[in-house]
């Protein structure tokens, strides 16, 4: 996996918690402060969760080694239609929470990056560096959710969180039909 591949999937996964962030910042105005330390949470728990399923996936990844890209095709193309779908399906201000509470930041962060334990998965049977890959990650998930908070709060443009996490789905899917043409032979 080269580096174009792991900053073109660091920014989609950074791109599923958008809506999100944003939903919240339109229903709640945070202080710099809190917005600081919410979009350090949601990336450190996403770049966490992501070493998290590549320690765990590694223990038993020789299993399965022979299905390894079969394997990451499948997890990239689920993620990015579960993000294209959670775009359309959720209703503008259905998911909002007041993040700014300890508790449920940390477990809002928790379930809304648990795409980030998925993607580790796929990233155990990929050849590359994964604390270079959740490095990379920390620092597009913490510009992606700072930036998501300010929108947010100054646009307030539901439509615009849709368009964002289903371009995220349409990275992620295009990256699992990559995969899948070069392991079989369909690029030249």
């Amino acid at each position: 996996m080269n580096y174009f591949e792991i900053i073109l999937l660091s920014l989609a996964l950074s791109l599923s918690s958008f809506k999100l962030l944003m939903d919240a910042a339109v229903e709640y105005c945070y202080k710099s402060s809190d917005r600081f330390r919410i979009a350090l949470v949601f990336a450190l728990f996403k770049s966490l969760l992501l070493l998290l399923g590549f320690w765990i996936t590694s223990l038993f990844s020789t299993l399965v080694w022979e299905s390894r890209y079969w394997i990451m095709i499948a997890i990239f193309l689920v993620l990015g239609l579960k993000m294209i779908f959670d775009a359309i399906k959720v209703k503008p201000g259905e998911r909002s929470f007041q993040l700014s509470k300890p508790l449920i930041l940390v477990l809002t962060a928790l379930a809304a990056n648990m795409d980030g334990f998925i993607a580790g998965i796929a990233f155990a049977f990929a050849k590359t560096e994964m604390l270079i890959v959740a490095g990379i990650l920390f620092l597009f998930s913490l510009f992606v959710s700072w930036n998501a908070l300010i929108y947010g709060e100054k646009k307030g443009n539901f439509t615009m969180a849709s368009r964002v996490n289903i371009s995220g789905g349409l990275l992620m899917i295009a990256y699992a039909m990559f995969i899948f043409f070069e392991k079989t032979g369909g690029f030249i």
